[in-house]
């Protein structure tokens, strides 16, 4: 068979049995011939039972799919995984899929609308959510919600990507992602905007996010609504000020010059409003809120309170990454020049 249009998914599997049957039964219900679908497990042991899963459904359904694949690594990490299968792979579309997405039945018809359409789209992907969504998981997605649009980057947990773009712009960095940082996917989306491809979300189709249970976690899960969101915040907020600094450097080193600029616009969006109230032009200070609440709303379409105060929490999060990274770096470049004296 001609790999024209032949999909390779690739699924990393660590702990995943609490959530993995619900996957694959809507995997399997995908409305794609699967004579063109090849499935390839990339599993890191573990004591649940999650391969006995797996090899459950590679032996009921085998025939059906162009191929299913269960490779069994010895080395752990997210990226290794993903890259080991996409390199076992023989399709020119990669499919990354997390354990616990659940995808829509149209998923793949739409992502290959996508990227057929225009050559120069190399990405198509999908926002997914959780049953009863947290605030941080509505500040994700509500920009995307109801639109095919560009975006600058993605995440891998649904997403289409070509072939052909992965061999030219490099696999996954596998000194990032779990269980080492995180910004795997951000690095990723930076080489493929360098090399001059575009990236479109697909918000016409919300995936479901299911709820699972985690032997090991980076940072928490923003998608459960029943973790405390203060506990999130506090963890994410120290990762911007450490590791997730350091992996942030690694997507800026790949990155367009642009990314750079907007990183150092966030540095210095409070940092204005301070010093004029620092010197007491009142006045100024609060023309400048004003220009920049309006800026965001038309930017975001933010025009409602609920929608604003989505956007706030975004713009918090990229302000606390952009003085996490330059308090990191400045600490860094302290820290050799201590040691050189």
């Amino acid at each position: 068979m001609s790999s024209e249009n032949l999909i390779s998914v690739v699924m990393p599997l660590f702990y995943s049995s609490s959530c993995l049957q619900k996957t694959l039964e809507a995997f399997y219900s995908i409305n794609y011939p699967k004579s063109r679908i090849e499935i390839i497990f990339s599993y890191y042991p573990s004591k649940d039972s999650t391969l006995e899963i797996v090899e459950e459904f590679k032996s009921r359904h085998d025939g059906e799919y162009f191929g299913i694949t269960i490779l069994e690594r010895q080395e752990q990490g997210v990226s290794y995984g993903r890259n080991l299968g996409i390199r076992n792979s023989g399709g020119n579309y990669i499919f990354l899929l997390d354990d616990d997405i659940a995808l829509c039945s149209e998923t793949f018809k739409h992502a290959l609308n996508i990227l057929e359409r225009a050559p120069e789209v190399a990405v198509a992907c999908f926002p997914y959510a959780s049953p009863r969504p947290s605030i941080f998981e509505h500040a994700t997605i509500f920009r995307f919600e109801g639109r095919v649009t560009r975006t600058k980057t993605f995440g891998t947990g649904c997403v289409m990507i070509r072939k052909n773009v992965l061999d030219e712009v490099g696999l996954l960095n596998e000194r990032l992602g779990y269980p080492y940082s995180i910004h795997e996917d951000l690095e990723l989306a930076a080489r493929v905007k360098k090399a001059g491809y575009d990236i479109i979300i697909d918000g016409t189709l919300i995936q479901a996010h299911l709820p699972k249970k985690r032997k090991y976690m980076l940072i928490g899960n923003i998608h459960d609504s029943s973790a405390s969101a203060l506990r999130y915040v506090v963890k994410h907020w120290k990762l911007y000020f450490t590791s997730s600094a350091d992996s942030y450097h690694a997507v800026l080193l790949s990155a367009p010059t642009a990314w750079s600029l907007e990183l150092a616009m966030y540095f210095f969006l409070p940092l204005l409003f301070i010093i004029s109230v620092t010197m007491r032009y009142y006045q100024i200070g609060l023309l400048y809120v004003m220009l920049v609440l309006a800026s965001a709303m038309f930017y975001w379409r933010a025009f409602n309170l609920r929608k604003l105060f989505l956007v706030f929490i975004v713009m918090a999060g990229r302000m606390a990454r952009s003085y996490g990274y330059i308090t990191r770096r400045i600490w860094l470049k302290l820290l050799r020049w201590r040691r050189k004296n």
